[in-house]
């Protein structure tokens, strides 16, 4: 993953900063809310690769429609804020799973990374929404599409020479 001033390189497709600060607002990871840890959670590498993995996943899902979107082409800017969310978060809960330590010293407990539910809980809730969103995004964009191709009974005989 190459960074330019302009965004991050993943995969070949370049991810504008422009998301990726976008996102990061919406999780709040800025280092003025981020009292625990020094900086952000998640670098820009992180959330770049979070928005390429929605958009992909977004054109895998179905229904399958003739175009495949990018970033910047994406029908639904909101879902794309809240399906890399999703990832985002999932990604941070694996890394609050494998960092997870508990230890009691002289009767005194402690937990370190202890976070990974939560991340879970926000990432599942945001994913029913994202979902939902989704799928009706696409059966639109699906329904548009037919309507292209497909006139209406009236136009169909028109054009084959009807009234």
């Amino acid at each position: 993953m190459g960074q330019s001033d302009q965004g991050i390189d993943v995969l070949g497709t370049l991810v504008p900063m422009t998301y990726i600060e976008y996102l990061r607002i919406y999780l709040g990871d800025q280092p003025e809310f981020n009292r625990l840890i020094e900086g952000v959670e998640s670098n820009d590498k992180k959330l770049a690769l979070a928005l390429f993995m929605f958009v992909e996943h977004f054109n895998a899902m179905p229904p399958d429609l003739s175009q495949k979107f990018s970033l910047e082409d994406f029908p639904n800017k909101s879902l794309l804020i809240h399906g890399a969310a999703v990832e985002a978060l999932q990604m941070a809960g694996i890394i609050q799973s494998r960092n997870f330590l508990n230890f009691n010293d002289a009767g005194v407990s402690f937990s370190v990374s202890d976070k990974a539910g939560e991340y879970q809980q926000w990432a599942s809730t945001i994913a029913a929404e994202a979902r939902q969103t989704a799928i009706e995004t696409k059966v639109k964009i699906n329904a548009e599409e037919g309507y292209d191709f497909l006139g209406s009974p009236d136009y169909i005989g028109t054009y084959w020479g009807g009234v």
